[in-house]
């Protein structure tokens, strides 16, 4: 089964892109997949009283352009909220 395999040596190992270079501050994957999953519950909470403030205005066209909408959002402010988060702690 596959024959790929990875020879470069792991003290070549770099912090993926966006995270913390500072020696000695630990970041958690953790923490950004909890805010971003509450940014998400957050947005699936406010749904249906955006697509019924879009409805009057756009019709049909309502749920999609909320639903994409809210899921963009989300995503914003989760990676804002991160950032403001990190700076508190100092991490960046």
């Amino acid at each position: 089964m596959g024959g790929f395999r990875y020879t470069e040596a792991m003290g070549e190992a770099r912090n993926l892109p966006g995270r913390a270079t500072t020696p000695g501050k630990r970041t958690s994957p953790w923490k950004e997949r909890i805010v971003l999953l509450a940014c998400l519950v957050g947005g699936w909470e406010v749904s249906d009283e955006v697509v019924a403030a879009f409805e009057p205005q756009i019709g049909w066209w309502a749920n999609p352009v909320a639903i994409i909408g809210l899921l963009l959002a989300s995503i914003a402010l989760a990676n804002q909220l991160i950032l403001f988060i990190e700076k508190l702690q100092g991490i960046r």
